[in-house]
């Protein structure tokens, strides 16, 4: 049984959300295409649609276009990969069968109550750091019923490894171009990079920006970035090109790995296959897959208010290469080679809803 795949051309969506569709033995089962319209005449029963909301239309025209495609299709899936595990699109939860996330929330409870800046971290630096945005939102708590279609798919470590300026160029043009399978010969697998078999670099790269709105998504970096201030010689601040800042990651025995707009970020694996140790704000809350977030046994985690940075920092500069880095490669690469397993699961899932 084909299905109908609708999703937002960009980088993020075609080179990470659909690397499993475009690289498995099931690609033949997906019709894909970025046209609205396109998806209502295609003749399939199950719908797939992913990044909707990069399309930024107004919740009416997002219903409206949910309730035709819930009158066209069996079966109404959506992947909904925004950065962060609380976000939930409200305007399009109701009318689908299955809600797909890259992370969750463990406590599924959770979703039932309100968070400022839609996410747990955010709410979090609101309360604690009295930090408001320039556009203030709150989370809507979700129903019994609208928690139960919520499933966890993968997250963007599938996908892309190491990105460089002319691979993204191209497999962005050719996405673009809707010539998707044209586009899946340039997404390689991650066991093909070769890491530098010692890392020299002693001090732990800040490579971010930490002016942006929403301000409590980016009171991560602005917390971290102020004490790390504190120790100068610890660390590497400033922006460098994507070639520089990739020889960086090669050389460097840390990495810190901050929160952006959701826990999960594309510097957190570009660290493990690096063999960079990756410190990073606790991750607990949350289950994802690939789950590279085990606290002590693939990263070092940190509190949320840097409280203990400095002294994370102190206590593992000067290491070799530890177990941590090797737990995290080896867990890494291997889900990335269960990639397929792991569509088959959600076909499963989907085919019996």
């Amino acid at each position: 049984m084909k299905i109908t795949v609708l999703y937002f051309p960009g980088d993020i969506c075609t080179m990470y959300t659909m690397y499993p569709l475009l690289k498995s033995k099931y690609r033949r089962l997906f019709d894909c295409t970025p046209d609205m319209d396109e998806a209502l005449r295609l003749n399939n029963k199950i719908i797939f649609v992913m990044r909707f909301f990069r399309r930024e239309l107004s919740d009416q025209a997002t219903q409206a276009y949910f309730e035709r495609l819930r009158q066209k299709y069996d079966k109404v899936i959506y992947f909904e990969d925004t950065p962060d595990p609380r976000r939930i699109m409200t305007n399009t939860i109701d009318y689908v069968d299955i809600y797909y996330k890259k992370s969750m929330l463990k406590d599924l409870e959770l979703y039932k109550k309100e968070y400022y800046s839609e996410t747990v971290y955010g709410d979090y630096y609101h309360r604690n750091y009295g930090v408001r945005d320039a556009h203030e939102t709150v989370s809507k708590p979700l129903t019994d019923a609208q928690i139960g279609k919520l499933k966890l798919a993968w997250n963007i470590g599938i996908g892309q490894y190491p990105k460089t300026r002319i691979n993204r160029a191209i497999c962005t043009r050719l996405g673009d171009a809707e010539l998707l399978d044209a586009m899946s010969l340039f997404l390689t697998h991650p066991k093909r990079y070769r890491a530098k078999n010692e890392r020299t670099s002693l001090v732990c790269p800040m490579r971010f920006r930490a002016d942006e709105e929403p301000k409590t998504l980016n009171y991560n970096r602005v917390l971290f970035s102020e004490i790390a201030k504190t120790r100068p010689e610890l660390f590497a601040f400033g922006n460098l090109k994507l070639t520089e800042y990739n020889q960086e990651l090669r050389n460097s025995k840390l990495t810190f790995a901050s929160y952006g707009l959701g826990e999960i970020c594309f510097r957190d694996f570009e660290a493990i296959i690096n063999f960079s140790l990756m410190l990073k704000p606790d991750m607990d809350h949350l289950m994802t897959w690939p789950d590279v977030y085990r606290k002590d046994i693939t990263y070092v985690p940190l509190k949320w208010d840097g409280s203990d940075f400095i002294e994370k920092i102190e206590r593992w500069r000067d290491a070799d290469e530890t177990q941590l880095t090797k737990n995290a490669y080896d867990c890494y690469i291997d889900s990335f080679n269960q990639f397929e397993s792991r569509l088959a699961m959600v076909l499963d899932q989907v085919y019996s809803v």
